[in-house]
């Protein structure tokens, strides 16, 4: 198979699902300082990346010392003092520590949570950077890689990302598929993809781009899976393929969860084709773009149907306002004069998007009954009355939604979902298929694909 590229590998693996991962094993030191007097403590310990109860770099260590009541001063006297942590045989020093439990009888033993990044080397001139990814979906890419491994080949999926300049390759691991199996029957983490980040011209890059974009892109794998996932444990390289950088942190990706989204497992491909528009509409939107993905990645997640209800209503608002007031030039007056459901209409209709509520999906059979029985124009009023009736004290507003069926609520909260992700698809310029979560077959064309360009407005 000489056309096929190499598969990439990982430096880190989770060989079962919440498998925790060493990092470092060998001399410590744990400083602070008492009296105005530098306090350090000589040790061993090891650190490692620990998934619950949720994905942090954790320090264990122990000593000898005899310093352990200026050490417990120190650390608990009203005037306490920070600890920082040195892992004296790769030569990091000062990293902040929070000490979670102290232990004093025969010897000082110290079980501590790192709260700042760990970086080792120099990442001012970096060629390329591997970098892990955890709770990611098995993918149908292409191309394909090879993976040649005692004795044996295996094609590895791949989908390559491009934008700005930078291109990110992923591909998933030969282990992939037990981990999300194993994932799927009992939640947690597991390493099941590691990518590539480099330059299109080949140029080297600073450590600091670097994370800029790496942070983006993590926001975007967010995005597609509905959940926050991690994406960590970066090794970086020079030009002449040596490691000089390696940067370790915490993260607050979320524990695997079945859930459904926009993205197409199917077609890996696709996700390629949203990435340009999605980094464009992130780096223009700023703060904005965070806060509302925010809102739909908590709506997303949350089993419960009335707070995602909520909170795609608050994604939603973020998105008009900024859209109409921010960007357009709208008065606040008018955009108050218009109400939430006047502006979230105005701009489903700007995008191209349907505010009906579609004829077909067994999930909306119920809510389709309940629209008709309160007489509601469209599915803009009805995410709206629903959303009112859950965070309204009045009365007759809270016996709206809490005298519906369970299935109107889910069908509620699926719709504000759906409205969602064609806001965002549409904000990013995409207009190819994507998984529509209200049907079972659901791989789709993008309402607006099919109006014509002279109708279709590009707003972004």
């Amino acid at each position: 198979m000489p056309d096929i590229p190499p598969a990439l590998e990982p430096i880190y693996t989770t060989e079962k699902i919440n498998q925790n991962i060493a990092l470092y094993a060998g001399e410590l030191e744990i400083k602070t300082t008492f009296n105005n007097q530098s306090l350090i403590i000589l040790g061993r310990g090891k650190v490692t990346y620990k998934w619950f109860p949720s994905p942090k770099l954790q320090v264990e260590f122990t000593s000898q010392s005899n310093s352990s009541p200026l050490l417990m001063a120190a650390l608990y006297d009203e005037d306490s003092q920070p600890a920082y942590l040195n892992l004296v045989n790769i030569k990091v020093f000062n990293v902040e520590i929070i000490v979670n439990q102290l232990n004093l009888s025969n010897s000082i033993s110290i079980s501590a949570t790192i709260s700042e990044p760990i970086v080792q080397g120099n990442g001012r001139s970096l060629s390329h950077i591997l970098f892990h990814v955890t709770n990611f979906h098995g993918i149908i890419g292409r191309p394909t890689a090879l993976l040649e491994k005692n004795g044996r080949r295996h094609l590895i999926e791949r989908i390559v990302f491009e934008a700005n300049g930078w291109q990110i390759t992923l591909d998933q691991l030969e282990t992939t598929p037990s981990i999300v199996q194993s994932l799927n029957a009992q939640g947690g983490f597991g390493i099941t993809h590691v990518c590539r980040l480099q330059k299109l011209n080949g140029q080297t890059f600073s450590d600091t781009d670097a994370l800029k974009f790496l942070q983006l892109f993590t926001d975007f794998l967010s995005f597609t899976r509905g959940f926050y996932i991690c994406t960590g444990l970066l090794v970086g390289y020079g030009e002449h393929e040596n490691k000089i950088w390696e940067h370790w942190q915490n993260s607050s990706g979320n524990s695997w969860k079945s859930i459904a989204s926009w993205c197409p497992k199917q077609e890996g491909k696709m996700l390629s084709d949203v990435f340009p528009g999605f980094v464009k509409w992130w780096q223009s939107w700023a703060e904005s773009a965070k806060q509302s993905l925010y809102w739909y990645l908590q709506a997303s997640y949350d089993p419960l149907a009335e707070q995602a209800i909520v909170n795609v209503q608050i994604a939603l608002e973020i998105l008009t306002y900024v859209h109409f007031v921010e960007l357009s030039g709208m008065s606040k007056a008018e955009y108050k004069k218009n109400k939430s459901i006047g502006n979230t209409r105005n701009l489903l209709t700007t995008l191209n998007i349907p505010h009906t509520i579609p004829e077909t999906g067994v999930l909306l059979n119920k809510l389709r009954e309940f629209v008709i029985k309160n007489d509601w124009s469209d599915g803009i009023k009805t995410i709206n009355k629903m959303r009112n009736s859950i965070t309204h004290p009045e009365t007759s507003k809270r016996e709206l939604f809490y005298n519906a069926s369970s299935m109107t609520k889910i069908g509620a909260a699926y719709l504000s979902l759906w409205y969602l992700e064609l806001t965002f698809l549409a904000m990013f310029g995409y207009d190819k298929l994507y998984s529509n979560r209200l049907v079972e077959l659901n791989l789709q064309p993008v309402p607006w694909r099919n109006v014509s360009e002279t109708e279709q407005k590009s707003v972004y």
